[in-house]
């Protein structure tokens, strides 16, 4: 099972954190990041990412090295004592997580975690106007599509051949240029 040569940065863990998983072989494989599935019915789903996710709400973990949660992480892991994972709401929904670990147990205290929780609905409010900006501009993109383009064959149609050619005429007036058209 040794890959020589493998220079692994993303892993994804195999069979959404099966319990039949090869551990020493996962931990020598040096991965940078490991993605798990967070499913509810999952060992490796009930950690205070999943519970984010899940259920919506920030979850912080005091102590990872006694949390009954994690038994399955200290298999296959080195983790961090303490974290605390940060819901990203776009328009009501979950949409991912602020994770932030600690190397410290019972890290957080009550004004960093308010100061994480604005920092996270930041955050997810500039990804919900990245998304209405990029929606906008696929709007006016289809806008235009559909209103200087035949629906049927997509070929040009009278309004832009007009509003091409009075630029064309406005152009050649400031250059002082003639202009020439053919039919």
């Amino acid at each position: 099972r040794s890959l020589p040569g493998l220079d692994l940065d993303v892993l994804k863990v195999p069979h959404h954190g099966s319990r039949y998983q090869d551990a020493d072989w996962l931990r020598s494989l040096d991965a940078e990041l490991a993605v798990v599935s967070v499913g509810a019915d999952n060992d490796y789903g009930r950690g205070s990412a999943g519970l984010a996710v899940r259920h919506g709400q920030t979850h912080v973990t005091r102590n990872s090295l006694v949390d009954p949660n994690y038994a399955v992480w200290h298999a296959v892991a080195p983790i961090y004592p303490s974290d605390v994972s940060l819901p990203l709401r776009v328009r009501g929904e979950v949409i991912g997580i602020l994770a932030i670990c600690a190397s410290e147990p019972d890290a957080f205290q009550p004004d960093e975690l308010r100061l994480l929780g604005e920092s996270a609905n930041d955050l997810a409010f500039g990804i919900e106007t990245l998304r209405t900006h990029a929606a906008h501009e696929q709007a006016r993109d289809t806008i235009d599509r559909m209103t200087h383009h035949d629906a049927l064959t997509g070929l040009p149609n009278d309004l832009l051949f007009t509003e091409s050619l009075a630029a064309a005429i406005h152009d050649a007036d400031s250059r002082n240029a003639p202009l020439a058209i053919l039919e």
